[in-house]
């Protein structure tokens, strides 16, 4: 095989995991976020089989979902599928195509599966590591001490559960609700959980090193003594949270909103003042609005 960097035809020709499929340039670019269009931007080497067709190696069994869906906006899902979706799930986190992500999450939320807390034990005992948990509702179920580490549970209701050094750590977490949930002392280490809400939640002394939390809700949550060090919390909102003691050194704050929040004791020191991104300048931008020591 050979990888060429050059301009792309117009209809592309691709191997995924050993299936051929054909398809337009402006159709794998319609996601401008996707890794497909970063793929075939121009800017990367794609590489090619000895055919000169370019080579994805990803399975293909469920490609033709993201194509479709790439093409309209629109694909059949058979959601009654279990081990399916599953797999679709995985393949469109790897394409990064957020808002088949969404269609994925909301689909499942709307006839998500509850379960209690001995079912609960049954997968984490009995289930292929890491947890393929999506989209579950286990609002109220007790999690204290259990062990989630590096689970998928994006989309789940973790509403008002009973986590008392519960386990995350590098969790997919993305688009849940813990809202007024128990956590004290849990651990969220280097987990993702951006776009989920926390309102009310106790978090007390929980470890959140390194966590990514964009786009989060924190309002009124208690996260006294809480270890946010090195996280990224850019456009999340801590309105009304009690952060007394909590550390946040090297962790981003940019575009937060922290009206009426209590940093008494915080650790605030060598705050990033902008996100990460490749070249972005370390010293621009940035800011946390209505901080209130």
């Amino acid at each position: 095989m050979e990888s060429l960097n050059q301009s792309f035809p117009k209809i592309v020709r691709l191997i995924v995991g050993g299936v051929l499929f054909e398809t337009s340039i402006e159709t794998l670019c319609a996601d401008p976020n996707s890794m497909l269009a970063a793929m075939f931007s121009g800017r990367h080497n794609v590489m090619k089989d000895d055919e000169g067709r370019y080579f994805i190696d990803r399975d293909g069994t469920h490609f033709r979902y993201i194509l479709n869906y790439l093409r309209d906006g629109n694909t059949y899902i058979p959601f009654d599928n279990q081990q399916l979706v599953d797999e679709l799930y995985e393949e469109v986190q790897f394409f990064n195509i957020e808002n088949l992500l969404h269609k994925l999450d909301a689909e499942r939320s709307s006839g998500a599966k509850k379960i209690d807390y001995f079912k609960l034990l049954e997968l984490i005992n009995t289930a292929t590591k890491p947890l393929q948990m999506p989209g579950l509702k286990l609002s109220s179920c007790p999690l204290s001490y259990l062990n989630l580490d590096k689970s998928n549970m994006r989309g789940c209701d973790f509403s008002s559960v009973q986590g008392i050094e519960v386990s995350f750590q590098s969790a997919n977490l993305q688009n849940c609700n813990f809202n007024e949930a128990l956590l004290r002392s849990a651990n969220f280490r280097d987990a993702h959980v951006s776009k989920s809400t926390f309102i009310g939640t106790n978090m007390m002394y929980a470890d959140m090193l390194r966590i990514v939390a964009k786009d989060c809700s924190f309002v009124r949550a208690r996260l006294s003594n809480a270890d946010l060090r090195e996280g990224d919390f850019e456009n999340s909102n801590f309105n009304e949270a009690s952060m007394f003691s909590v550390n946040l050194e090297r962790a981003s704050l940019h575009l937060c909103t922290m009206t009426d929040a209590n940093l008494e004791r915080a650790n605030i020191s060598n705050l990033r003042s902008a996100p990460d991104r490749g070249n972005a300048n370390p010293g621009a931008g940035g800011g946390v609005a209505g901080a209130d020591n």
